[in-house]
């Protein structure tokens, strides 16, 4: 009787410890597509009116101004990755990081995204220089 009740007590534990990795993985695609929202709203935005350039392809505009007569994009050295963190457990603002390494430089840009209101904004210098470019069109 003893065995019967350990083995009951022992598969009632594997199955709460499942049960529980699978609610962690389900939250985990849920804020991934979140992060991927973020990005996007980012790569989109388009300044406070909403009019003119995206910020993707302010972006583009940039790294053309810097590596004049070059395709960046195109050189093997070259690695462009963006990511997204969530800024608080509590509110669906992320961190939105965009790292460009080339054979000469490397760049972080970090700006801030709240997915709600798709309000996006930066206290670090060069994001919030290309804020401000798109900002003022």
């Amino acid at each position: 009787m003893k065995k019967i009740v350990i083995v009951s007590v022992i598969l009632i534990i594997f199955g709460i410890i499942f049960a529980s990795s699978s609610m962690l993985e389900s939250d985990n695609s849920d804020s991934s597509e979140l992060e991927k929202q973020a990005i996007e709203i980012l790569k989109a935005y388009k300044g406070i009116d909403g009019k003119g350039e995206s910020m993707l392809g302010a972006i583009i505009t940039a790294i053309d101004e810097v590596y004049p007569g070059q395709n960046i994009f195109l050189n093997p050295g070259t690695n462009i990755s963006w990511s997204a963190v969530r800024d608080s457990p509590f509110s669906n603002t992320y961190q939105v990081h965009l790292e460009i390494k080339t054979s000469q430089e490397n760049s972080l840009f970090i700006w801030k995204v709240d997915v709600d209101s798709k309000k996006v904004w930066s206290n670090q210098a060069g994001a919030r220089g290309m804020l401000n470019l798109l900002d003022q069109t």
